[in-house]
């Protein structure tokens, strides 16, 4: 009797460390799995990475944020904007509305320039430059996310994507004007509109409508402040 026992527990005892070898084949499958999963995502990200390197559009964007770091630390040493203007008169007008416009592209605010545009040439005129400086943003903006859409074949992607986020209405004139006023928006709008090929007049002429009235608060508050 004692021997039958314990045969039956040295039997049990070896099904027992012999179960968790049962299971292993699933646990394999498992990681697996978990590899090559991680293998595809590592691949789609090399291949996002190598499109993005032989972007035309992205290196143009690369090359503008280092031009604007650049042209921000030169307006601080010149005195900023207003010194700027003080300096070269009316002729900075051609320095102060591309500077504008090129960090307007960027995450740098174009405030910097807009401002003392606005006090340095009065409320028309300097409402008029900083208008046409992010115009002239918004455009640019605009081309860049059309080209890059095309070199990262985002329209291929685009056609995959669930309906409903297809059919947002990117291109009506009220998501060009409105969404512009949310801080932030106007980059947005910028890139959605590219990439989504919404046509060009439709956007410039959009912009030029929605930019406006920020361009004429802004003058607003400038010379407001300056009559106190």
């Amino acid at each position: 009797m004692l021997g039958g026992a314990t045969v039956a527990r040295a039997a049990a005892g070896r099904g027992g460390v012999g179960a968790p070898g049962a299971r292993e084949p699933g646990a394999s499958q498992a990681r697996g799995a978990t590899a090559a999963r991680a293998g595809r995502v590592l691949r789609a990200a090399r291949a996002a990475t190598r499109l993005a390197v032989a972007s035309p559009a992205l290196r143009v964007f690369g090359a503008a944020l280092l031009v604007a770091f650049v042209a921000w630390w030169a307006l601080g040493r010149a005195g900023g904007a207003e010194g700027l203007a003080r300096r070269y008169g009316l002729a900075a007008a051609f320095v102060l509305v591309p500077l504008q416009a090129l960090l307007a592209l960027t995450p740098f605010p174009s405030q910097v320039v807009a401002l003392p545009t606005l006090a340095w040439f009065g409320f028309g005129a300097g409402a008029a430059l900083v208008w046409l400086g992010w115009w002239v943003a918004a455009g640019l903006q605009y081309a860049l996310a059309r080209r890059a859409a095309f070199d990262l074949r985002l329209d291929a992607f685009r056609a995959r994507l669930p309906r409903a986020v297809r059919d947002l209405p990117v291109g009506h004139p009220a998501f060009l004007i409105v969404a512009r006023w949310v801080p932030g928006g106007s980059h947005v709008v910028n890139a959605a509109a590219g990439m989504c090929g919404v046509p060009l007049a439709r956007h410039l002429a959009c912009a030029a409508v929605s930019i406006a009235p920020r361009a004429l608060f802004f003058a607003c508050v400038v010379h407001g402040i300056a009559r106190l």
